[in-house]
Order: structure tokens, then sequence, then C-alpha cells
């Protein structure tokens, strides 16, 4: 026996339609219709408010980020097989004054892996303050739960981030007094040990 189509279910099929061209498009507006390996962030999203650049961040890391724990420490980490995608997410975090590794690999199948992974632990804290994963999430609720508790309790750690030598600070103050950018509006702070002049770090 047929099935007579009704006006709602008429609706909801032109609905489904609509939004599947809309995304196809949306796709093809920014170039995103490529493949895995290829990857990349809209240029919009680097000249986006904080708070967008924000949620793109917290939707990204919340779809294939993950959230590690155990005795021996913590780590976040967001994967993708495109190089260009991990590098363009790495410089968004820096925005944030979050500090990340890049690690890459060759899979047994021939196929590439990367990833970005948050080790050091203000570092974690610094993500969890300015970008968290969504709201509400598994990975946010762990992030709160499981890994800043654990953070908080353990001896505080030496930062697993070298030092630059005195040399290469005269250098980095002259690139941003070019940019007109302060060092300390990218969350990059001079410790008493580093031998720069206060100048330098303003």
């Amino acid at each position: 026996m047929g099935t007579t189509a009704t006006a709602s279910s008429i609706d909801k099929a032109e609905a489904a339609y609509r939004s599947a061209i809309g995304r196809t498009l949306g796709w093809k507006k920014y170039q995103l219709n490529v493949g895995a390996g290829e990857k990349f962030v809209p240029q919009c999203v680097f000249t986006a408010p904080e708070s967008s650049v924000r949620l793109f961040l917290q939707s990204l890391f919340s779809g294939d980020g993950s959230v590690y724990s155990s005795k021996a420490g913590a780590f976040l980490e967001y994967c993708s097989n495109s190089r260009r995608l991990i590098e363009d997410v790495h410089h968004l975090l820096l925005r944030f004054g979050v500090f990340s590794l890049v690690h890459e690999k060759i899979t047994a199948i021939g196929t590439r892996a990367c990833k970005i992974q948050i080790t050091d632990e203000d570092q974690i804290r610094r993500f969890a303050e300015r970008v968290g994963f969504t709201p509400g999430s598994l990975k946010q609720q762990r992030l709160d739960l499981e890994v800043l508790p654990m953070i908080r309790a353990q001896p505080r750690r030496k930062s697993n981030f070298d030092s630059l030598p005195a040399e290469a600070w005269p250098m980095i103050a002259m690139a941003a007094r070019v940019g007109g950018v302060p060092l300390s509006s990218l969350n990059i702070h001079m410790a008493s040990s580093q031998s720069a002049s206060f100048s330098v770090a303003k």
C-alpha cells in the first residue's frame, strides 16, 4: 500500500533540502569543499571578533579535540589530517595567549596525522579560562571536574616551554614595535631572570 505525503512531511523534506543546499553554497563561498587533508581556517575567522573566534575554537575542540588525564599529568589535544588546519588553529590559540605544540607523523598506512597538544599546566589553565570546550559538553565537564582540580592539587611544575636567550629579545621587541603591538598584549611577560629591559616587555 502506498504512502501519502502530508504537507508536514513535504515541508520537512524541503527544509532539509534547502539546508543541504545552503551548506553546500557556504562551503563553496569559503572554499571549504575540500578533502580532510586540505582543510583550513577561513580568513574571515582570523579577522572576526574575539568572542566569535572563541566559539569557533570551542566547536573545533569539542568535535575533534580530546582531554587526557592520568597520575602522570594531563594534556589537551586536537587532531586533523590537515597540517594547514593545525597550524591555523595553533595561530588562533596564540590570540588567547595559549601556547601549544604541533606534532606530525606518517601513519602505518601512509597517511599524514597532525595534532596540537597543550601540555603545560599554565597553558591548560589559560585554555580553560579563555577558550574551553562547548559549555556543558562532556569534555568541558571533564576539564572542570578532573583536569583542573588535579592541576591545582599538584605541586607547581616547571614549564615545559624553553626560555628564549637574551639575544633574541631585541629582535622580538623590534618586531613588536614595527607591528605596533606591545608584548604584554600577546601575554608575553618578562621574568626577572630574563635579560631584557622593561621597555622591551611593556
